[in-house]
């Protein structure tokens, strides 16, 4: 006999909206009486690192009349509302679900791509719900008709339009990283020769690093373990690098700056392992560094 379980699985954001943009988000759907409980974890690609993980306990009504437990009418609903790693998910980005019985006798599981469905638009009139599938307007909305961010929606189109988040996320990540080590070493040198035109180069690339963070967390949301992980591989690079000049040049302001760097890196240390993060080595190439 057929296992008779069955889960869905969609994704859903609500105002208050900033920017167009909502604010709160949940993952929501269906399951069989022989599925109390539900693993629910979302990503941004299939096998990339969850952006949120959590569980969800079913909820049932009572049984319909003249019907048995597992027919479909006596399924019963689940929600997990949550905040992503940014406030800044777009209404129509499609994320990857998986959704999977852990409780009860039934072992199915949801695992497809899910367009985060917006209600309450601002840019559309009426209730705005985006939550059902199809749209019937002709426009290039999201699931139901929301607003989906499509050429048309006065937003820019996302990066991986023209690549895949595979290929794109790691490329913020790695620029993001090498203006943070370069704008960090720059500082350190301009510091132990006394030269403030370099000094002043190297914030200036640091501020250009804070804009592709920026970037970087917009588009892709990195796991919390890559992010620090990543900034933990900078400091300590440039840690070596000020130890260097510092030498060199015998300078106090970059002995004190040298440890200023190293404290801040203990510091990363600290909250990747209270997190449980794996400490990446400071001789591992960047190119091996996980960054999606």
């Amino acid at each position: 006999m057929p296992n008779p379980c069955r889960i869905d699985a969609e994704l859903q954001a609500s105002e208050p909206y900033v920017n167009g943009l909502p604010t709160r988000y949940a993952a929501i759907g269906h399951a069989s009486r022989n599925c109390t409980r539900v693993h629910v974890i979302v990503r941004a690609t299939p096998n990339g690192p969850a952006i949120f993980d959590a569980f969800a306990d079913t909820i049932y009504q009572q049984l319909v009349p003249g019907t048995a437990d597992l027919d479909p009418q006596n399924d019963g609903s689940w929600r997990v509302d949550f905040a992503p790693p940014i406030v800044g998910l777009p209404c129509g980005l499609e994320l990857w679900v998986d959704a999977t019985c852990v409780s009860g006798t039934g072992g199915c599981g949801f695992h497809d791509w899910s367009k985060l469905g917006c209600k309450n638009h601002p840019d559309r009139p009426g209730p705005g719900e985006d939550s059902q599938p199809g749209s019937d307007d002709g426009t290039d909305h999201g699931p139901g008709g929301g607003t989906g961010h499509g050429p048309d929606d006065g937003r820019p189109m996302p990066p991986w339009v023209w690549d895949p988040p595979s290929i794109a996320c790691p490329r913020f990540g790695g620029s993001f990283l090498r203006l943070l080590l370069l704008g960090l070493t720059l500082v350190a040198g301009g510091v132990c020769i006394g030269s403030a035109a370099i000094v002043f180069v190297g914030v200036g690339t640091l501020a250009a690093a804070g804009l592709m963070y920026s970037i970087w967390q917009y588009w892709c949301a990195p796991n919390y373990c890559y992010f620090w992980g990543g900034v933990l591989w900078v400091f300590k690079r440039a840690t070596l690098a000020a130890t260097v000049f510092a030498l060199a040049s015998l300078s106090l302001s970059g002995w004190l700056l040298m440890i200023g760097y190293g404290i801040v890196g203990g510091w990363v240390m600290l909250r990747l392992q209270r997190h449980h993060c794996e400490v990446p080595s400071g001789r591992t190439p960047m190119n091996q560094l996980p960054l999606f």
